[in-house]
């Protein structure tokens, strides 16, 4: 009986000392966070535009909201197929000379672009109380010299005045998560 007691102990304690590294082992494991995919954050959608403002709405609703006229800026010979599907010169250009088909070309797309407009229709979007506005031309002197930054308010003062032509002029809109957070004019030649 004494060299069984003997045995039992040492196997005892490797038993309880084998239990206690696996009740270490399993409360270690479920103690850990629930096992969640995690996916790093998604990157925001940002998409540029190009189109006129037609419009601009401060007051409606709580974010301020512009009506956006999509177009498309062309030039070389995709400009002048688009000047000629659009009615603003003709397909037949006069082939005696190199001088006529230059005269040709800046009859039908001065300063060598066109901006193809075929659905007039604007649409709305939403616009950051913080957007970025970049004037190519308002109050710069020399076009082109140096841009000038509007506040959301002086701006939508330009567009919203139909005595002025800032409404006529084509912009770059940038648009993160369906919120625009840019407008730079485009110069026109």
């Amino acid at each position: 009986m004494l060299y069984f007691n003997r045995m039992k102990k040492p196997l005892y304690f490797s038993l309880v000392l084998a239990l206690i590294i696996t009740l270490a082992v399993l409360i270690r494991f479920f103690a850990r966070e629930p096992l969640v995919e995690t996916r790093p954050e998604p990157a925001p959608q940002t998409l540029t535009a190009f189109g006129f403002i037609r419009a601009i709405d401060l007051r409606s609703s709580k974010t301020p909201a512009l009506s956006f006229d999509d177009a498309v800026w062309l030039v070389g010979e995709e400009a002048e197929r688009a000047a000629i599907t659009a009615g603003r010169c003709s397909e037949t250009k006069p082939a005696t000379s190199e001088e006529y088909d230059l005269e040709w070309r800046l009859d039908c797309t001065p300063n060598g672009y066109f901006i193809e407009n075929t659905d007039a229709t604007p649409h709305p979007l939403t616009v950051s109380p913080s957007v970025e506005i970049i004037m190519e031309t308002y109050e710069t002197g020399e076009p082109g010299d140096k841009a000038e930054h509007l506040n959301l308010a002086a701006f939508a003062g330009l567009i919203n005045d139909q005595k002025l032509y800032w409404n006529q002029l084509p912009y770059h809109v940038t648009i993160e998560n369906g919120v625009v957070i840019k407008i730079v004019e485009q110069y026109i030649p």
